[in-house]
């Protein structure tokens, strides 16, 4: 017993000396470059004695390649951590459970924003406006602001009266920006919408085409048109289930004998893998 205690002490101390270490490096602020970071086991780390060794040595010039950046980072107290990311972005990181870092156990992002050039972003807002020209945006809140966008202009589009050759594409242009987004449950929905036949085959279509089974039944219903959507629909059928469909009423037979939770499943195509 006495020996399991030891084990457990050491194993946790190891890992406060790891988050101890992080921490010292961490206050050295965000500002911090590349050269802050040299840790013994990073490939980058190469210290100045080696490249003085180097140098005296006669070799033909090699071309290399500058490491990125390592991302740098600042505590701010009360558990949060600013991180810095490549390409201008800041995450704000909070660290959960004790207060103090060290005996945290898990780290969870609060926000993530961008740094963004915008002088003309506020010139009928004198009091929002910056001199600098750089405004820190909530990228999160863009994409919700983006997702809410798609959805409005399908269901924009939707309550036109018009061909489905006009709006079936512009349909689906919505859809996959909203999977792109991260959104797959506002086309899951349009699935169900038994009002509006082009927003179910647009909705199908988008889905089925990246691997969400669930869109079968309403691909099962494109099989009963005359033209390249039946095809297509087929297509899509062979790919999710492995096999060909020559009518609705074929595909309705195999997907009685689908288990429920199957139905739900997610399938690359054979280019992409297996299942997932």
């Amino acid at each position: 017993m006495s020996d399991d205690r030891g084990e457990r002490g050491r194993g946790q101390r190891g890992r406060a000396g790891v988050i101890a270490v992080l921490c010292a490096a961490l206050l050295g602020g965000i500002a911090g470059s590349a050269t802050t970071w040299v840790l013994t086991a990073s490939p980058y780390a190469r210290r100045d004695s080696d490249r003085r060794a180097e140098s005296s040595v006669t070799a033909p010039p090699v071309a290399i390649a500058e490491p990125p950046a390592i991302p740098s980072f600042m505590a701010l107290g009360n558990g949060y951590v600013l991180q810095g990311l490549r390409g201008g972005r800041l995450a704000l990181l909070r660290w959960s459970g004790a207060a103090a870092i060290a005996a945290s156990t898990s780290l969870t992002i609060e926000a993530v924003y961008e740094m963004r050039e915008d002088p003309k972003r506020y010139l009928l807002a004198p009091d929002r406006w910056a001199a600098h020209g750089h405004y820190l945006d909530d990228v999160g809140a863009d994409h919700r602001a983006a997702l809410e966008a798609h959805r409005t202009a399908f269901l924009g589009e939707v309550r036109v009266e018009r061909s489905e050759a006009s709006v079936g594409p512009l349909l689906e242009s919505h859809g996959r920006a909203m999977l792109r987004l991260g959104d797959a449950t506002f086309l899951i929905d349009a699935l169900r919408d038994r009002d509006h036949y082009a927003a179910r085959r647009a909705a199908a279509f988008v889905l089925g085409e990246d691997g969400f089974r669930v869109a079968s039944p309403i691909l099962a219903e494109v099989l009963e048109e005359q033209g390249p959507g039946r095809e297509r629909a087929a297509q899509i059928l062979r790919a999710l289930h492995g096999r060909e469909f020559a009518s609705r009423e074929a595909f309705e037979a195999h997907w009685a004998t689908v288990p429920a939770k199957e139905r739900f499943t997610i399938v690359r195509t054979p280019a992409e893998g297996a299942s997932r």
